[in-house]
């Protein structure tokens, strides 16, 4: 009997000693693998945030890439006038051509290289793999309005794709960004095709506020001389000017045409109003002489009042 017990209790405690081991055992598997899981988190979380952050900055930067882009595509467009002595018929595909990949029909335009939105995509990506991500940036759509006299805006979506080359997180989204790319010190397409080119004029705006003092028409002559433009809603937009369009907008602008510099480069003047959508248009109106300006320099009646002169015709 005391033989028996004795096996007895050695049994009991080799069961409660393995019991125990096994407790150990547990309690150390659960204390490692928090551990383990929260470093792989932290790795997660601090890639996470480094690819938010990289995110934010590109999308700043967008739009300051696709600002210069714009610019530098509506100057293309000019050259581009220049070169064919013609307007433009596709003014959106052409934008999108020339914002995208410098080209006009895949002809390089000098103007705008190394400022497209590819060369730009591409040194973001360069940015990106210094910090272990890929990314690809997509061009979907970009559109151009214009309610605004001295400023063109643009419409653009744009898809972005980013990834962690462990592929431990992604970030995709497509993106509008809406900007305004001021028109100021472009060239005028109408100046340029009716001129073919010999008289140049620039978008700039009037520094005048009154036209007449006191029957004196000197900044009048003035703001003729120099080519100014002044907003209104009878006169072609600057986009409309692209096409070549001389109709109304509510974004339209106009200047006086110095018929003198424009006979002064071999050119014989027609006689018209010297607002320049009229002159260079084709519809009959009535012009005016003004008092104390050169006989060329005539207006319409519909700009008398506007230019302050209806009293000195």
């Amino acid at each position: 009997m005391a033989i028996v017990l004795l096996k007895g209790r050695r049994g009991i405690f080799f069961t409660m000693a393995a019991i125990a081991l096994a407790v150990v055992i547990l309690f150390s598997f659960r204390a490692v693998q928090p551990k383990e899981l929260e470093d792989q988190t932290d790795v997660a979380a601090i890639r996470i945030w480094s690819m938010n952050s990289f995110i934010k900055d590109v999308e700043q930067d967008l739009e300051k890439g696709l600002y210069i882009a714009s610019y530098r595509a509506l100057a293309g467009m000019n050259e581009y006038i220049i070169q064919e002595d013609a307007y433009i018929t596709d003014l959106d595909g052409m934008f999108t051509e020339l914002v995208q990949s410098g080209t006009i029909e895949g002809d390089e335009i000098g103007l705008i290289q190394n400022h497209t939105f590819s060369n730009w995509s591409a040194k973001i990506n360069v940015e990106a793999e210094k910090i272990g991500l890929t990314a690809n940036f997509t061009l979907k759509e970009i559109s151009m309005s214009q309610s605004d006299p001295w400023y063109v805006a643009v419409d653009a979506s744009i898809e972005i794709l980013l990834a962690d080359e462990k592929n431990t997180s992604s970030w995709n989204r497509t993106t509008n960004i809406i900007y305004n790319v001021p028109i100021d010190g472009l060239k005028d397409p109408v100046s340029i095709v009716n001129t073919n080119n010999l008289v140049t004029t620039f978008m700039n705006k009037t520094k005048i506020t009154d036209f007449v003092q006191d029957e004196n028409i000197n900044n009048l002559m003035r703001h003729t001389n120099q080519s100014y433009y002044i907003p209104n809603s009878d006169a072609p937009s600057f986009l409309m000017r692209l096409q070549g369009n001389l109709g109304s907008s509510s974004a339209g602008i106009e200047r006086l045409v110095n018929v003198q510099a424009l006979q002064d480069a071999g050119f014989v003047g027609n006689g018209r109003s010297v607002v320049d959508h009229i002159y260079f248009g084709s519809g009959s109106v009535t012009t005016y002489n003004i008092d104390g300006a050169p006989s060329w320099f005539k207006i319409d009646e519909d700009h008398l009042e506007l230019y302050e002169v209806e009293d000195l015709t």
